[in-house]
């Protein structure tokens, strides 16, 4: 196996990787736009079957078929990307493949020269990539280094576009070609899951957030007591200060001072749901407590436990 067949392999393995990014982000989250990346890399991926045979062996029909398939999957990309980011595609998108279209197949049955064939799709499909990196710059809501990472992933892949009617016939730079454009898709790859860490964790602090304001803002008292050792709240609501008189902070610095508020005849109500928690919260229950300034109230208790492995 020489280095062409080895370069070969290295951008198909780098594409076969960022269609399984997709394929993997597609079966989490079963969004449209993700699905619709995943078919543009597996069409990508089919069409590199072709890397191994010289171009003036493939017969001029294939040649055309495969060139506007390319084409076709590049505006389903678009869209894609435009539905990911909220944005309407815009109808020149479609003018300028309908023209693309026609333009090439004109070149081709002219038998117009090589580099009129192929330079206005390379400058098609370059543009899409550069159209992608300003886009997540400039129209993607999300905070740190992923869409930069895929951004530049993109802005070298169209760059390398460019240079491929170029340089193609150069022998000695055609294998370092596929090398380059598989080194940009891994690029890629690595960007789209760090890009979705990141909304995941954007997602899961806004979560916190919102469920934290709740909690902290309804009239009945929320609490996270811990079972396992150490013993001890976890959060209280700030309502537990209206309730019995003692702040959160009294809460945090003793860890058995509402157990303490509890009547002594109902305290088997608590030994019986922290003994058997699933169990003894099948029901609310209904017991007293004293507050800090000694007056006697009852309160109904609704416990949901969370189990943890």
């Amino acid at each position: 196996m020489n280095f062409y067949d080895l370069s070969i392999i290295a951008t198909l393995s780098s594409t076969f990787v960022v269609m399984c990014v997709y394929f993997f982000l597609f079966s989490l989250y079963r969004q449209t736009y993700i699905g619709l990346w995943t078919v543009f890399w597996l069409i990508h991926l089919t069409s590199q079957i072709f890397y191994h045979i010289p171009l003036h062996q493939i017969g001029l029909s294939l040649l055309i078929g495969v060139q506007l398939t390319l084409v076709i999957n590049y505006i389903l990309f678009v869209f894609a990307t435009s539905k990911f980011l909220g944005h309407k595609m815009h109808k020149y998108w479609y003018c300028w493949t309908i023209g693309l279209i026609i333009f090439t197949g004109i070149a081709y049955s002219i038998e117009a020269p090589f580099l009129l064939k192929v330079l206005p799709s390379c400058v098609f499909v370059a543009y899409i990539y550069f159209w992608h990196a300003w886009m997540f710059i400039h129209h993607l809501d999300t905070q740190g280094w992923g869409k930069y990472i895929i951004s530049l992933a993109f802005i070298g892949t169209g760059l390398h576009s460019l240079d491929m009617p170029f340089l193609i016939h150069v022998s000695w730079f055609v294998p370092w070609g596929f090398i380059i454009s598989g080194s940009l898709r891994f690029i890629l790859a690595l960007g789209i899951l760090i890009l979705y860490m990141e909304r995941n964790f954007r997602d899961l602090a806004l979560k916190e957030k919102q469920y934290r304001l709740l909690a902290e803002n309804a009239a009945d008292t929320i609490y996270l007591y811990n079972l396992q050792p150490p013993r001890g709240i976890d959060y209280v609501s700030p309502s537990i200060t209206k309730l019995t008189g003692y702040n959160t902070n009294d809460y945090s610095e003793s860890t058995d001072l509402l157990f303490s508020l509890i009547h002594p005849s109902d305290t088997f109500l608590i030994e019986k749901l922290v003994s058997d928690p699933v169990a003894a919260s099948s029901n609310p229950f209904v017991m007293r407590l004293i507050r800090r300034d000694h007056v006697l109230i009852w309160v109904e208790q609704t416990t949901v436990p969370i189990l943890v492995d």
